[in-house]
C-alpha cells in the first residue's frame, strides 16, 4: 500500500510504498478515505507513519463483529496517513451515510475536546460566559457553536477578518482581535465583568500581540477557570511561583491543561463523546468547515497549508 513516511513530526513526509498492516483482535483494518492533516503529527513506532484521525470504510475485523464496508470515524490510530490502518475497535465511531467523508475525517478530534471542555471539564449552563481563543481554528468553532447551542455566550478572539466572519456565523456574540486592550474590550462588552471561563484553543500568539495566557488573566472573573488547551506553551516563559502568583492575583483562578486523552480514557466515555458529536453534526448543530483536500503524496504541501494563518477549515489528505 501507499504511505507517508516521517522521521519526526514535522516532516519532512516521504510518500513509499510499505506493506499493509495486520490487525489484532483487539483491532480492525481500515480502508481510508481522508486522514485528518494536525500539526505535528507522530511518526507511529516501528512504521514512521503519522497520523491519528480520520474515516475510512472497514476492510476487516478479525473478530466479525463489524461488517466490511461500515463507515467509521477515528481519531486515535497509529499511521492515519496511509490507504489502510489499524484502529482499536473501541476508539472508532460509526458515521450515519449523511455525514459526508470529507467532515467525517476531521469532527471527532476538535468535536471530542470540544465537548470535554463543555461537559467534562466544568458543566456548562445556560447564561454562562467564556472567552475563547483561537476562535477561528477547529477547536475554537467547535466550541463556539456547541457552547451557543446549551446558552453560553462566546467571545471569540481571532487573528484575521475572515476568522471574525466564521466566529459570528459560528455562534459568537463578539469576536475580537489580539489587541493591547482586548480583555478590558471583553469585559465591556460582558457589562463591565470578567467571564466564568477562558478556553485557550489558540497556538502561539502572533508577534507583538497580546499573549493569550495574558488575555486570559485579564478577562477571566475572580474564581474564573482558565482552560490551557496544549499546555505549558501557552504560560512559555513563566516560572512555577510565577504563575502561581498572577492567578492568585487575577482573582484565586483555576487553571486546567485539558486533552483529549484525559477525556476519553474508557470505552464508554469515549462512545459517549464521539456519539454526542456525531448527533451534533449530523443535524447541524457542529458544522466543520474544509480548508483543503490534498492527495498522500502532496502531504508537505498540506502541512504549509495547514500553517497558512489565511486559511480557514480542516485539511484533509485523500488516500
Amino acid at each position: 500500500m501507499h504511505a507517508i513516511i516521517s522521521d519526526s513530526p514535522g516532516g519532512p513526509f516521504r510518500f513509499t510504498r510499505v506493506d499493509p498492516p495486520v490487525p489484532t483482535p483487539e483491532q480492525v483494518l481500515i480502508d481510508v478515505t481522508y486522514a485528518h492533516v494536525q500539526r505535528d503529527p507522530t511518526p507511529a513506532p516501528g512504521t514512521g507513519i503519522p497520523g491519528a484521525a480520520g474515516c475510512g470504510r472497514v476492510a476487516h475485523d478479525p473478530v466479525g463483529e463489524i461488517a466490511a464496508g461500515t463507515l467509521v470515524a477515528f481519531c486515535d490510530a497509529q499511521g492515519a496517513y496511509a490507504e489502510q490502518a489499524v484502529v482499536l475497535r473501541d476508539r472508532i465511531a460509526a458515521v450515519p451515510e449523511s455525514i459526508n467523508d470529507e467532515v467525517a475525517a476531521c469532527m471527532l478530534a476538535p468535536g471530542i475536546l470540544a465537548h470535554a471542555l463543555l461537559h467534562g471539564v466544568r458543566d456548562t449552563a445556560d447564561g454562562d460566559t467564556m472567552v475563547v481563543t483561537g476562535g477561528g481554528g477547529e477547536l475554537g468553532l467547535a466550541v463556539t457553536q456547541l457552547a451557543a447551542g446549551l446558552g453560553g455566550t462566546v467571545f471569540s478572539v481571532v487573528s484575521t477578518a475572515h476568522e471574525e466572519e466564521i466566529a459570528y456565523d459560528a455562534g459568537a456574540t463578539g469576536v475580537f482581535r489580539y489587541f493591547p486592550d482586548a480583555a478590558q474590550r471583553i469585559c465591556e462588552a460582558n457589562s463591565g465583568s470578567g467571564v466564568d471561563v477562558v478556553i485557550e484553543a489558540s497556538q502561539p500568539p502572533l508577534p507583538e500581540a497580546l499573549h493569550p495566557f495574558d488575555l486570559a488573566l485579564q478577562a477571566c472573573r475572580p474564581l474564573g477557570l482558565i482552560c490551557a488547551v496544549g499546555g505549558s506553551e501557552l504560560a512559555a516563559g513563566r516560572s512555577a511561583d510565577a504563575l502561581l502568583n498572577e492567578l492568585d492575583e487575577h482573582g484565586g483562578l483555576f487553571l486546567t491543561a485539558p486533552s483529549l486523552d484525559w477525556y476519553t480514557r474508557t470505552a464508554d466515555e469515549f462512545r459517549l463523546r464521539s456519539q454526542a458529536v456525531t448527533r451534533a453534526v449530523e443535524d447541524a448543530t457542529l458544522r466543520f468547515p474544509i480548508g483543503g483536500v490534498f492527495s498522500l503524496a502532496e502531504a508537505d504541501a498540506a502541512h504549509e497549508a495547514l500553517a497558512d494563518a489565511q486559511r480557514v477549515g480542516s485539511v484533509l489528505l485523500r488516500a
